[in-house]
């Protein structure tokens, strides 16, 4: 995920790439997504052979401008997107988004706020200098911590900054904090000891709101809905894989990143893949939603009120969980 993760692999830039793949709508999905580790589970579906024994085929090109990704949908490009639910809110205007159909990973700890030994809560920030880049997910949670406490990003003084630059920029005694992920946040708090760093906001605590969506295109989804059951069922499978042998998933995966299967599981910290049972739970099914679209409502107010959305969306027009109702638990084990 371009926003949250530093990866050291290789970008395939889109041009026109999956429109030149001649296939039948029926049997292929097109997927355009930022460089992320937590997307693997779709690849090794297709590595272990998931899809074929469906008759589908699920190709897969990285490209880390998500409002690029999000036109290719808009024009039919591509058939589905892997982002946050922070970035699908993000939508530029005049483009109609897709919808949500899934939830791929979710940050368990992986995202966060490290402030010097003076700064005990998201309260204490108030009139401080405080480092940022406003696609973080750390920053929405900040907000939320701010905003219990009757404050808001206005009390703060942002600095706006490099997520991978962290570390360094802590090492500055003016910044009283910075907003980050790891694993330069477990970074921050291990080199800068003279300042007696702490995690004071964390997605550890906000479960659920850090979560990689499965964006599909509307019209596609439609006119074909059976290739997204099959879709949801064999990602879902290969999420089930990676809990019963992660070096194996590892295996499969980490050649996708030009990583080794060491530097792919050290890429997961903080993070957790959402099995088959989570995502029932956060979608639900049709007529009685699940948690997913309390938590998409709040991160939208979130997302208005500092800037970072200009059109307000709602939870029962963006989601459709009627696909993953029709993902059976007899599927997912085999």
């Amino acid at each position: 995920m371009k926003f949250r993760r530093i990866l050291m692999a290789t970008s395939a830039v889109f041009l026109a790439v999956a429109a030149a793949l001649p296939a039948k709508a029926d049997d292929t999905i097109r997927v355009l997504s930022p460089v992320w580790s937590g997307f693997a589970p779709v690849m090794v579906a297709q590595d272990l052979g998931y899809y074929k024994k469906e008759g589908l085929n699920v190709s897969v090109t990285f490209e880390d401008d998500v409002p690029t990704i999000m036109a290719a949908l808009n024009r039919g490009d591509i058939d589905m997107a892997m982002f946050t639910v922070g970035e699908y809110q993000d939508l530029p205007k005049g483009l109609t988004g897709g919808t949500i159909i899934g939830e791929v990973d979710e940050s368990l700890g992986g995202d966060g706020t490290v402030a010097d030994g003076s700064i005990k809560t998201a309260a204490d920030l108030k009139g401080k200098i405080l480092a940022e880049s406003p696609t973080l997910p750390a920053m929405l949670l900040l907000q939320m911590d701010l905003k219990k406490a009757g404050l808001s990003l206005k009390d703060v003084q942002l600095r706006e900054s490099e997520a991978g630059d962290a570390v360094a920029i802590f090492s500055n005694k003016e910044v009283a904090a910075v907003a980050t992920s790891e694993p330069q946040m477990s970074q921050t708090v291990q080199q800068n000891p003279q300042r007696h760093p702490h995690i004071i906001s964390s997605s550890a605590e906000y479960p659920g709101y850090v979560v990689d969506i499965i964006e599909v295109r509307t019209a596609d989804l439609k006119a074909h809905p059976e290739k997204y059951v099959k879709l949801l069922t064999g990602m879902y499978q290969a999420t089930a894989y990676f809990e019963k042998d992660q070096a194996g998933f590892a295996k499969l995966a980490a050649p996708h990143y030009s990583l080794s299967t060491t530097d792919f599981l050290q890429s997961l910290k903080g993070v957790h893949y959402i099995d088959y049972q989570d995502a029932v739970a956060a979608l639900g099914k049709p007529g009685s939603p699940g948690a997913l679209y309390n938590i998409f409502n709040t991160i939208m107010e979130l997302n208005l009120e500092n800037g970072a959305a200009t059109q307000k969306l709602s939870a029962v027009s963006s989601i459709d969980n009627s696909i993953i109702a029709k993902v059976t638990p007899e599927a997912v084990k085999q």
